[in-house]
């Protein structure tokens, strides 16, 4: 699992070995919404168990954007390759079902969460790839209250946007988040999701031949 890795320098620069945690994970990710689906889809992503609590991590690895700020997240995860599509169905399915949903972080800030269908390169046996973006809600926009043009910009609340993918590769899978406050270019979460799921089936392939 380790040797299917993806490291900084698949990724080339800006991409730096994580230095930590994040702050918006807490800050935004920490949070409830009133549908089961929605707040498991937060749950997941806070926990970064997109397969559940039963899935085991094999290996992973963090990585960070030192020019926008993103951070990334890469997995290999083992589970049953029935429980794995289950759980793709259910990532497709979220589009539909928590396409927009307001949100409250444990701090008490509203957030209006949008979920979207995010293409995917034909790698791997099986794949979902989605788009969200949780934007903060201010006090005043909380309350119905108007702001001059100068105001808003000067009070903004925070918007975290977040690619997040998830690819069955024989019987393992491998899940790849990629999030920041600043702009995240699509472009590592598809490298990451490309070469990962290449790496892993060879990694595969290889260990088959050995045995």
């Amino acid at each position: 699992a380790r040797a299917a890795l993806i490291t900084e320098a698949d990724l080339g620069e800006p991409w730096v070995p994580t230095r930590g945690v994040a702050t918006w994970r807490d800050a935004m990710l920490k949070a409830s919404a009133e549908s089961a689906e929605c707040r498991r889809l937060l749950d997941a992503l806070y926990a970064e168990e997109l397969f559940g609590p039963d899935a085991r991590t094999r290996a992973s690895v963090g990585l960070d954007d030192e020019y926008d700020e993103a951070q990334l997240r890469y997995q290999v995860v083992a589970h049953r390759p029935a429980e794995v599509d289950r759980t793709l169905e259910w990532l497709g399915s979220l589009p539909r079902t928590c396409g927009q949903f307001m949100a409250r972080t444990t701090r008490g800030g509203l957030m209006t969460v949008e979920v979207g269908e995010a293409q995917m390169p034909e790698v791997g046996d099986a794949r979902r790839g989605l788009h969200i973006v949780l934007s903060g809600v201010s006090e005043d926009e909380d309350e119905g209250e108007g702001e001059s043009e100068g105001e808003s910009e000067g009070e903004a609340a925070p918007t975290l946007t977040l690619h997040v993918a998830a690819i069955r590769v024989g019987d393992d899978a491998i899940t790849v988040t990629n999030g920041g406050l600043g702009d995240v270019p699509g472009d590592a979460t598809l490298a990451a999701v490309e070469l990962g799921a290449q790496r892993l089936a060879e990694v595969r392939k290889r260990g088959r031949v050995e045995v």
